[in-house]
């Protein structure tokens, strides 16, 4: 046997070396160079072949080469090793014969089942490989964890359509068994046969309510296929059914939150932190959303907790930076912002103290401060490009920012982000030729820029009067971006620009609803000022003042319609 040759190989090979002569006499014959034959087959040699061939990255030789001393020794061990290396190899017949052999020398081996079944479907053979599968399952005793096994065999078969073949017949075999729809369910998904995969989750869920995977799972589906309400019940049923679960009750309040169901998100993640008290993850998330909503204070306490906190104290200093400038106490800003020594926001620290500098009356410092870090950080170059022109143009100095942007781009022609950047300025300064130039440069790059088609759509619908064209561009926006509230509004400005007010109202309202931006608040009121709905224009524009006083174009949209 193999075990009782190695051994002593070793043994010949050390007392080899141990008879090595200390020096050559230079009167001793040469040894003559003769071809000797190979040497004999073993198993011993097909072993150690193998070896030194797989190790090497050629499974094929290994395969063969182990499956030889397999045979020769009828020991299930090489046996396993040449199944091994064949299901690395592209030689899956041969594998398959090396796993037959396996199971033959080992039959009590459950793992073998699974791996024949494999490459029996890999070979195509599917009716042989649902068999071995069937057998797999009927030997089992736990029938929920064997089709667990089975669902990430599955998924990774290159067949997708053999797989769902595969997973459909075992699952009709199990009609009642959960996880054979789970299973079924996810190599559809994996196939992207999502309304199979939405209809087989929801099987499961119903035959196991409590399992909180197949529930989280199906409603990933849904969100996939846009039943965005039935993923939502989904997870609302589950929370009910299980309230102390962390990881369901986290995806429903992640759900709402991109439904933009702010509030509903922030009494889960509130839950969630009364059952986990001092996770830094959930502490975080209510800190965002604490600021989002401007409860101020309270994001206040949530960050200064996270910045005692292992792994979230530099992303609490970034924030707690950014919640001074909102109260607009800069010292503190600054000092917050000079404090984020890493982590995700340190480069953003770095440019937001520029704009605290300049909202403190130092644009000077501002900009040095800028222009600094494009020397030291290279990698930051066009960003911070982006930042000195706004630095610029916010201080009433257009002209300078653009000779910036023209100096960039003429070294940095490729860069869509100083091109949009450079548009936009060409706006206020009423150069709209170049606006379009640089827009439409944009589109024939990419075709699917949504951002460079609303902004030159908007524009036209805005400052010309070649309203049918803008209502094409947006369009086309509006088609890769139907739930961006920016898009939504151009679509209703450009629907009242073409006179159509009831279609522009739709519009609109659907885009104040996802976001109280100060300029949608300012064409919702106007139009429906001009529709006849003065009091609830009112009430809109009045609000909107009231949070941004400053705003320019809904000071200017009041000062028109109540001079």
């Amino acid at each position: 046997m193999i075990r009782s040759l190695v051994p002593a190989l070793f043994g010949l090979l050390l007392a080899a070396c141990a008879q090595q002569p200390a020096q050559v006499d230079e009167d001793w014959p040469q040894p003559q160079i003769v071809d000797l034959p190979p040497p004999p087959a073993s198993p011993l040699y097909d072993m150690l072949v193998g070896e030194i061939a797989a190790q090497r990255g050629d499974y094929q030789t290994g395969l063969e080469n182990y499956f030889a001393a397999a045979k020769a020794e009828r020991d299930p061990r090489l046996a396993e090793r040449a199944t091994h290396f064949g299901l690395y190899s592209s030689d899956h017949a041969l594998a398959l014969e090396a796993a037959r052999l396996w199971r033959e020398l080992a039959p009590e081996n459950r793992l073998v089942v699974r791996i024949i079944a494999n490459l029996e479907l890999r070979l195509g053979h599917v009716d042989a490989g649902v068999a071995e599968l069937r057998a797999f399952l009927a030997g089992e005793p736990d029938l929920g964890e064997a089709f667990n096994q089975l669902t990430a065999l599955l998924v990774r078969l290159p067949d997708k359509a053999v797989a769902l073949e595969v997973a459909g017949r075992l699952a009709a075999d199990h009609p009642t068994q959960a996880e054979a729809h789970f299973a079924h369910g996810a190599v559809a998904r994996h196939a992207a046969r999502l309304s199979l995969a939405e209809s087989e989750m929801a099987d499961a869920v119903r035959l196991r309510p409590d399992w909180i995977q197949a529930r989280i799972n199906l409603a990933q589906v849904q969100v996939a296929l846009s039943h965005h309400d039935a993923a939502l019940a989904t997870l609302a049923a589950g929370v009910e059914a299980a309230p102390k679960n962390r990881d369901l009750r986290l995806a429903y309040a992640r759900m709402l939150m991109s439904r933009d169901r702010v509030h509903e998100a922030r009494a889960q993640f509130q839950a969630v932190a009364a059952d986990n008290p001092g996770d830094p993850d959930i502490i975080y998330a209510l800190a965002l959303l604490s600021l989002e909503t401007r409860q101020l204070d309270e994001a206040e306490r949530y960050f200064l907790e996270l910045e005692q906190s292992e792994g979230r104290a530099d992303d609490a200093r970034f924030f707690l930076g950014r919640l001074e400038a909102q109260r607009q106490r800069y010292p503190a800003a600054l000092d917050w912002y000079r404090r984020v020594g890493g982590g995700e926001y340190h480069d953003e620290a770095l440019i937001q103290i520029a704009a605290v500098l300049a909202k403190q009356g130092q644009l000077d410092v501002a900009l040095a401060h800028v222009r600094g870090l494009r020397d030291t950080r290279p990698e930051l170059r066009v960003r911070l490009l982006l930042v000195e022109g706004e630095l610029l143009a916010g201080a009433d100095r257009a002209a300078e920012a653009m000779g910036l942007y023209d100096a960039a781009l003429a070294e940095t022609p490729d860069s869509d982000d100083l091109l949009y950047a450079r548009a936009m300025l060409a706006e206020d300064l009423d150069r709209l030729d170049l606006l379009e130039q640089d827009l439409r440069l944009l589109i024939q790059r990419d075709p699917n820029n949504a951002s460079a088609l609303n902004a030159l759509g908007y524009t036209l619908a805005d400052r010309t009067d070649r309203h049918d064209e803008a209502l094409e561009l947006i369009r086309r926006a509006f088609e890769i971006r139907p739930e961006d509230p920016a898009v939504i509004d151009s679509m209703g400005w450009v629907h009242y620009r073409l006179g159509d007010r009831t279609a522009a109202l739709n519009y609109l309202r659907d885009a104040y609803a996802r976001s109280p931006d100060p300029e949608i608040a300012a064409h919702l009121g106007e139009v429906l000022w001009v529709s006849g709905e003065q009091q609830q224009a009112r009430a809109i524009l009045d609000a909107a003042l009231q949070a941004h006083p400053d705003n320019e174009v809904l000071r200017g949209t009041v000062e028109r319609l109540r001079p």
